[in-house]
């Protein structure tokens, strides 16, 4: 339950530094442009107090399919989501074009445009 309560508390912040929908959901990626917080990585804190962990998360900034055309709105939705996890203090280290099929694949005929956010949190 702590990996939902950390993804929940991610998308809640980062929900703050935008307009478009934040979601833990998968399946609720059908309102794109929108922003996806998968299930993070989690592995000990090495050289800190005990107990910490370093939660690796991948968000996801989801377009529309289709042509360059579409990647105005990607890209103003990324610059909102890079610069709200610099102000809630969360680090990233890479964000990185990608394709992302929907759950549903009737939601889309074509893979959608993406960058995947690579964040890292310690808690």
């Amino acid at each position: 339950m702590w990996i939902t309560a950390a993804m929940d508390a991610l998308a809640g912040r980062l929900a703050d530094h935008t307009d478009r929908p934040v979601t833990t959901d998968p399946t609720r990626t059908s309102n794109t442009p929108c922003v996806l917080v998968e299930p993070p990585t989690v592995e000990p804190a090495t050289g800190t107090l005990c107990g910490q962990y370093l939660y690796r998360y991948n968000v996801l900034c989801i377009g529309l399919p289709g042509a360059r055309a579409e990647l105005g709105p990607l890209a103003e939705l990324l610059e909102d989501v890079t610069a709200g996890l610099d102000d809630i203090g969360v680090g990233w280290t890479l964000a990185e074009p990608v394709a992302y099929v929907p759950v549903n694949p009737a939601e889309a005929a074509d893979p959608c445009q993406a960058y995947r956010i690579v964040v890292e949190e310690l808690s």
